[in-house]
Protein backbone atom coordinates (compact mmCIF):
# COMPACT_ATOMS: atom_id res chain seq x y z
CA UNK A 1 0.00 0.00 0.00
CA UNK A 2 2.86 2.43 0.76
CA UNK A 3 4.06 2.13 -2.84
CA UNK A 4 0.84 3.73 -4.14
CA UNK A 5 1.14 7.11 -2.46
CA UNK A 6 1.94 10.13 -4.64
CA UNK A 7 2.65 12.64 -1.90
CA UNK A 8 4.80 11.88 1.10
CA UNK A 9 5.23 14.28 4.02
CA UNK A 10 7.62 13.30 6.80
CA UNK A 11 8.24 15.16 10.04
CA UNK A 12 10.97 14.00 12.46
CA UNK A 13 11.35 10.22 12.18
CA UNK A 14 13.04 8.22 14.92
CA UNK A 15 12.64 4.72 13.43
CA UNK A 16 15.62 3.78 11.21
CA UNK A 17 13.52 1.56 8.97
CA UNK A 18 11.03 4.36 8.25
CA UNK A 19 13.88 6.83 7.67
CA UNK A 20 15.36 4.45 5.11
CA UNK A 21 11.97 3.98 3.39
CA UNK A 22 11.45 7.74 3.05
CA UNK A 23 14.94 8.47 1.72
CA UNK A 24 14.81 5.52 -0.72
CA UNK A 25 11.73 7.10 -2.31
CA UNK A 26 13.62 10.37 -2.96
CA UNK A 27 15.53 10.87 -6.22
CA UNK A 28 19.31 10.54 -6.23
CA UNK A 29 21.40 13.63 -6.85
CA UNK A 30 24.65 14.16 -8.70
CA UNK A 31 27.39 15.65 -6.55
CA UNK A 32 30.28 17.25 -8.39
CA UNK A 33 33.74 16.57 -7.03
CA UNK A 34 36.83 18.37 -8.27
CA UNK A 35 39.98 16.90 -6.73
CA UNK A 36 43.18 18.79 -7.53
CA UNK A 37 46.72 17.45 -7.34
CA UNK A 38 49.73 19.73 -7.21
CA UNK A 39 53.25 18.36 -7.29
CA UNK A 40 56.68 19.98 -7.15
CA UNK A 41 60.03 18.22 -7.04
CA UNK A 42 62.42 18.88 -4.20
CA UNK A 43 64.46 22.09 -4.35
CA UNK A 44 67.28 22.07 -6.86
CA UNK A 45 70.51 24.05 -6.72
CA UNK A 46 69.68 25.88 -9.96
CA UNK A 47 66.32 27.77 -9.68
CA UNK A 48 66.00 27.95 -13.50
CA UNK A 49 65.49 24.17 -13.65
CA UNK A 50 62.37 24.33 -11.42
CA UNK A 51 59.36 22.36 -12.64
CA UNK A 52 55.97 21.39 -11.26
CA UNK A 53 52.63 19.98 -12.27
CA UNK A 54 48.98 20.63 -11.58
CA UNK A 55 46.24 18.12 -12.29
CA UNK A 56 42.52 18.77 -11.87
CA UNK A 57 39.74 16.32 -12.49
CA UNK A 58 35.98 16.83 -12.55
CA UNK A 59 33.91 13.85 -11.48
CA UNK A 60 30.25 13.47 -10.69
CA UNK A 61 29.13 10.97 -8.10
CA UNK A 62 25.58 9.86 -7.37
CA UNK A 63 24.65 10.55 -3.79
CA UNK A 64 21.67 10.76 -1.48
CA UNK A 65 19.55 13.88 -1.67
CA UNK A 66 18.78 13.71 2.05
CA UNK A 67 20.65 11.31 4.37
CA UNK A 68 18.36 9.04 6.45
CA UNK A 69 19.99 9.98 9.77
CA UNK A 70 19.04 13.66 9.29
CA UNK A 71 15.33 12.76 9.34
CA UNK A 72 15.75 11.97 13.03
CA UNK A 73 17.33 15.37 13.67
CA UNK A 74 14.73 17.64 12.05
CA UNK A 75 13.75 20.54 14.34
CA UNK A 76 10.19 20.96 15.59
CA UNK A 77 7.64 21.72 12.84
CA UNK A 78 10.16 21.10 10.00
CA UNK A 79 9.24 18.58 7.31
CA UNK A 80 10.49 16.86 4.19
CA UNK A 81 7.94 16.34 1.42
CA UNK A 82 7.98 14.48 -1.88
CA UNK A 83 5.15 15.92 -3.96
CA UNK A 84 3.17 14.28 -6.76
CA UNK A 85 5.09 16.03 -9.57
CA UNK A 86 8.41 14.65 -8.30
CA UNK A 87 9.34 17.86 -6.51
CA UNK A 88 11.12 17.51 -3.16
CA UNK A 89 10.63 20.24 -0.55
CA UNK A 90 12.22 20.75 2.85
CA UNK A 91 10.14 23.28 4.76
CA UNK A 92 8.89 24.61 8.08
CA UNK A 93 5.32 25.02 9.28
CA UNK A 94 4.69 28.53 10.59
CA UNK A 95 3.61 29.07 14.18
CA UNK A 96 0.38 31.03 14.13
CA UNK A 97 -0.30 33.50 16.91
CA UNK A 98 -3.26 35.78 17.51
CA UNK A 99 -2.35 39.33 16.54
CA UNK A 100 -2.59 42.10 19.10
CA UNK A 101 -5.73 44.22 18.59
CA UNK A 102 -4.92 47.53 16.98
CA UNK A 103 -5.81 50.58 19.02
CA UNK A 104 -6.51 53.87 17.32
CA UNK A 105 -6.52 57.35 18.78
CA UNK A 106 -10.33 57.29 18.84
CA UNK A 107 -10.30 54.09 20.91
CA UNK A 108 -7.83 55.60 23.36
CA UNK A 109 -9.98 58.75 23.73
CA UNK A 110 -13.10 56.66 24.41
CA UNK A 111 -11.28 54.68 27.10
CA UNK A 112 -10.02 57.89 28.70
CA UNK A 113 -13.58 59.38 28.71
CA UNK A 114 -14.96 56.24 30.35
CA UNK A 115 -12.35 56.45 33.08
CA UNK A 116 -13.20 60.11 33.72
CA UNK A 117 -16.96 59.55 33.75
CA UNK A 118 -16.62 56.66 36.22
CA UNK A 119 -14.55 58.11 39.05
CA UNK A 120 -13.25 55.77 41.69
CA UNK A 121 -15.45 55.87 44.82
CA UNK A 122 -13.57 55.62 48.08
CA UNK A 123 -15.12 53.71 50.97
CA UNK A 124 -16.58 55.91 53.79
CA UNK A 125 -13.73 55.13 56.17
CA UNK A 126 -11.15 56.36 53.65
CA UNK A 127 -12.98 59.68 52.91
CA UNK A 128 -12.11 61.23 56.22
CA UNK A 129 -14.28 63.44 58.54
Amino acid sequence: MLGNINTLIALRLLDAETQQYVTDSLPRCGCAASPALRAAPPARPNPLLYSGSVREQLAEEAGELFPPALLGQLPNLHYLARLAGGRVVKGRLPILVRPEPMTTNATRRRRARRQLSNPVRLPPAARGP
